[in-house]
């Protein structure tokens, strides 16, 4: 069997809109497994918070979607979004519990708030 491809997880800015890396970069769909994460705007989550929520969406991404091998991580923040990958990047690379099935490949931040 073919390697699964990398997970490019994308975190929107404050207006939540998802349709960015779809529209602006549909081929990132040949070379990644592209996931979104979106927040209501009317969510008044603290940002601790959405970091957790990233983090368990990985968790469960990772560790129960995908049989529990390690894969590849990258991060793609969106103004506000770009904040909070960085933070969830810091947790992951800080936390050895992590790195047992996820493993951080690369940061990328558009337009950071």
């Amino acid at each position: 069997s073919s390697d699964p491809k990398p997970i490019l997880l994308y975190l929107p800015g404050f207006d939540g809109t998802i349709l960015a890396p779809f529209l602006q970069f549909p081929a990132l769909g040949e070379e990644f497994d592209v996931k979104a994460m979106q927040v209501s705007m009317d969510d008044r989550s603290t940002f601790e918070d959405l970091k957790d929520a990233v983090i368990n969406f990985l968790v469960q991404e990772c560790i129960y979607g995908r049989m529990g091998e390690t894969y590849q991580l990258y991060l793609m923040g969106e103004s506000f979004g770009g904040i909070l990958a960085t933070e969830v990047a810091a947790a992951l690379q800080s936390n050895t519990q992590y790195s047992n099935f996820v493993r951080l490949q690369g940061l990328i931040l558009v337009k950071p708030a």
